[in-house]
């Protein structure tokens, strides 16, 4: 019994200081609308390009900056332009993930 409480005491102190993907950090979505989760609280951004009700994607680094988002048929990257080679891509902006 001793020897399991330890174990899971020496567990939990490994998982404490382990961090969330950050990846995931920012959502962009419809109507240009953001929201970056990266402080703990969610902050609203209306900065993107991306207008469509569904069927849209964003993939940040593993420090929670933005890299690109997409609706399928367009990438935009960070600073909101449309990349190379980045337009008529053969998804659809109203499907889902």
């Amino acid at each position: 019994m001793r020897n399991r409480l330890i174990s899971f005491c020496l567990l939990i102190c490994i998982a404490l200081p382990a961090v969330g993907q950050k990846e995931a950090f920012n959502w962009y979505f419809g109507n240009g609308v953001a929201i970056n989760f990266s402080s703990g609280n969610p902050r609203p951004f209306n900065d993107g390009e991306l207008y469509t009700s569904e069927g849209c994607a964003s993939i940040s680094d593993n420090k929670a900056q933005l890299l690109f988002y997409s609706d399928g048929v367009t990438i935009w990257d960070k600073n909101h332009t449309v990349m190379l080679n980045g337009t008529g891509l053969s998804g659809a902006n109203s499907s889902t993930q």
